[in-house]
């Protein structure tokens, strides 16, 4: 999935010492003229004073109505902080502090024009420059939702950290008409959790986990846990009785058993009973079995499942099989030492990517992917994906001298699905990252 354009938004603005929450007013609060402020009995022009704010203690220049010998009413009053950047703030007092609707400008040409409660933003307001700004609701001197634009341009809307000020929550909009929604990292602004990227039609291009910007889902694998009945060979019964088929192992004559393997070799008929050979070790056609069954409808290459009881393991055992049954490839293949719980989707495009499940083997990482094309046109996939693990990078490989996987189709009429095997070499059973097309999925590996 290509990755979506984001614009970093500066929270710098919401950081100075000024900061608060206000009601945008239609236009900046003017100060009394001089020749109102002489008619009336409680104003003052130009008077230095000093006031005590909820942030500090600000020595400037008044002039406006009072009461009581402190600024009550319509008032301007200039001043500078603590970093000597002067500043001026016109609008509505209460006893000498900001309360209601106000605007306060600073040197730098920032401006916030708003609601006020004890000298801070508090309610609907506007902060910002003449490039970009911040509108919306503000809380104890932050906004805590509303939209931001630059140059006029709206880049996000949604809510806000209460502490920062930078987004956390909302929409961002891609210069291209595309919208990433959903959670994004306070820190750096970039999406980051559950969200999805909306085209500029409207359609969901993609829904799921973002991780700093990047697309992803995750895949949890545990280890492969067999399940035999209660008296049957377990997996490391059988590979101990294959490595000591010379007679010097465990003497497993009689036990239950469920072997599964390619047949190798044809059919003969010994006692009534028709005998043909399986390999347990598909890719490598190691492990023979002689297997004796009432009636065998196979043929060489087909991989089976026989369950039965075992009756000779000397040289080359000898199962004899109450049930047979074909199977596929993968059902055949050598156990995984670990593998994912559940098939997990995304979606790229007009393409749904599910990985139905992955599997970590001793010779190979195996990817059963599924794709299906949600679109109106014909869709055309590669058959090829990447694994990334640590900085190690593996493609896949394809051997069909050595095991031939079902493949994924390269042309999907839309409405049709199709499935197949990615294999690559043995990797580490340790967290990786799969990529397939525009699709990521994160696997993470639980011990």
């Amino acid at each position: 999935m290509k990755k979506l354009l984001t614009t970093v938004i500066t929270a710098g603005l919401l950081m100075l010492e000024l900061s608060g929450c206000a009601l945008l007013a239609p236009a900046p609060v003017s100060a009394p003229s001089s020749s109102e402020m002489q008619n009336r009995e409680d104003t003052v022009s130009a008077q230095e004073m000093t006031l005590q704010f909820s942030y500090g203690e600000r020595t400037g220049i008044y002039t406006g109505e009072m009461k009581d010998g402190l600024p009550h009413g319509q008032g301007t009053f200039s001043s500078e902080n603590e970093e000597g950047a002067s500043w001026t703030y016109t609008g509505e007092w209460d006893m000498g502090h900001w309360n209601g609707k106000g605007r306060s400008e600073w040197e730098n040409d920032l401006y916030y024009e708003g609601e006020y409660r004890n000298d801070v933003y508090e309610g609907q307001g506007v902060l910002g420059t003449e490039t970009e700004r911040f509108e919306g609701t503000f809380q104890n001197g932050t906004i805590a939702e509303g939209k931001y634009y630059y140059k006029d341009v709206l880049l996000f809307e949604g809510k806000f950290d209460p502490v920062t000020g930078t987004p956390v929550n909302g929409r961002l909009y891609d210069t291209d008409g595309r919208i990433y929604e959903g959670e994004l990292d306070p820190e750096t602004g970039n999406p980051n959790g559950q969200g999805k990227i909306l085209e500029a039609d409207g359609t969901v291009s993609f829904e799921g986990t973002f991780v700093q910007g990047e697309a992803k889902v995750q895949i949890t694998a545990v280890p492969y846990e067999e399940t035999v009945p209660e008296g049957e060979m377990t997996r490391a019964e059988l590979a101990d009785m294959y490595a000591h088929t010379d007679g010097t192992g465990t003497d497993y004559t009689g036990r239950k058993a469920t072997v599964t393997g390619i047949v190798t070799a044809g059919f003969t008929t010994t006692e009534g009973e028709l005998r043909f050979e399986i390999c347990q070790n598909i890719g490598e056609k190691k492990n023979p079995t002689l297997i004796s069954a009432k009636e065998i409808p196979l043929q060489v290459g087909d991989i089976i499942k026989a369950s039965g009881t075992l009756t000779n393991q000397a040289i080359e055992p000898i199962l004899e099989a109450d049930t047979l049954e074909v199977i596929s490839l993968e059902e055949g293949d050598e156990p995984p030492l670990f593998q994912s719980e559940a098939p997990v989707s995304q979606v790229a495009g007009d393409l749904k990517i599910t990985v139905e499940k992955v599997e970590f083997c001793e010779k190979r990482f195996l990817v059963f992917l599924s794709v299906e094309n949600l679109g109106e046109n014909n869709a055309f996939i590669g058959r090829d994906g990447d694994v990334v693990q640590g900085q190690t990078q593996f493609d896949s490989k394809y051997d069909p001298l050595y095991l031939e996987y079902p493949e994924l189709q390269t042309s999907i009429l839309p409405g049709v699905k199709t499935s197949g095997v990615i294999p690559f070499p043995a990797i580490e059973t340790e967290d990786c990252r799969f990529y397939f097309q525009d699709a990521v999925f994160e696997i993470t590996v639980e011990k």
